[in-house]
């Protein structure tokens, strides 16, 4: 059934990579992945080089119902801002009756370089009873994402690294937060956090409950100065630890006490090819607004 509409997107650019059948309210439907013109299956994923004048083409995710033995109508798509894509359930952790879908997003780094965290996100969707997709993580104001060293004004997407079992909760997320691809850090060394995000019945949606796991949370139990020899990146670490949990004035606190001009100074000495972007009130104004989306 799905014959014609790989034909019809193949002369779109879009490379047809799998596809799931599911049933719901006793009816049928498949979802059907379609990767860019930049990506092919055959045994790994690799690029290829750009066989139309199609420009680039987010991967996208389409959801269509089963009519009849021959046909299948189109319902809805997510497009995918990755270069490499797969598909899966989820669990019915809310037991409403609609399906639960997984998108596994993958981006294609330099062969040179390391791949960032960012390469291996994590969404969730709910095929809805109108058969729309709807996003089940709700997301607040995440950093600004870097690309050759400017701020792109794109928020970062969820890393989904784990399910944390036997909680009140029927369902809870690993999500990763972090700055990455600051030009102030190395690739491998930036600051991260792992906030939990928990299944929300009134909200019918993931939200940010990582206050109600301190035990998870390397946050410091008193506000001190840390050694002489403490990193950046460990500083901001504890900075993100302690607004994660919601003390938001200890926060603030251990910043002004940490992030002192001196240590600035012995920074930059360290990481000369990163000097210019360790400045003091950049990397502030880049903490205090990572507090506020903990509020």
């Amino acid at each position: 059934m799905l014959l014609n509409e790989v034909y019809r997107l193949a002369g779109q650019c879009y490379f047809f990579q799998e596809y799931a059948t599911l049933e719901q309210k006793n009816k049928w439907y498949v979802l059907a992945l379609f990767l860019s013109r930049e990506t092919v299956r055959s045994g790994s994923k690799a690029a290829v080089s750009p066989q139309s004048s199609c420009g680039p083409k987010p991967p996208q995710v389409r959801l269509y119902r089963v009519k009849n033995d021959t046909t299948i109508v189109f319902c809805d798509s997510v497009l995918i801002d990755s270069y490499s894509a797969s598909i899966g359930m989820a669990s019915a952790f809310d037991d409403s009756g609609l399906q639960k879908l997984v998108i596994n997003q993958a981006c294609n780094p330099l062969r040179s370089a390391q791949a960032p965290l960012l390469c291996y996100a994590l969404s969730v969707f709910e095929i809805t009873s109108r058969e729309k997709f709807r996003n089940l993580l709700t997301i607040g104001n995440l950093p600004e994402r870097w690309a050759n060293g400017h701020p792109t004004g794109r928020p970062l997407e969820p890393v989904v690294t784990e399910d944390i079992d036997k909680t009140i909760y029927p369902e809870l997320l690993a999500v990763d937060d972090f700055f990455e691809g600051d030009p102030a850090f190395r690739a491998d060394d930036f600051p991260k956090i792992t906030l939990v995000y928990a299944w929300d019945p009134k909200a019918n949606a993931f939200k940010n409950k990582s206050e109600q796991f301190p035990g998870k949370f390397a946050a410091p139990v008193e506000i001190a100065r840390m050694p002489d020899e403490a990193k950046l990146v460990t500083i901001i670490d504890k900075v993100m630890a302690l607004a994660a949990v919601k003390r938001i004035e200890d926060a603030r606190k251990f910043m002004d006490l940490n992030l002192t001009p001196e240590r600035f100074v012995q920074w930059r000495e360290q990481a000369p090819e990163r000097g210019s972007s360790i400045a003091m009130e950049r990397i502030k104004e880049l903490l205090v607004r990572c507090i506020a989306r903990y509020k």
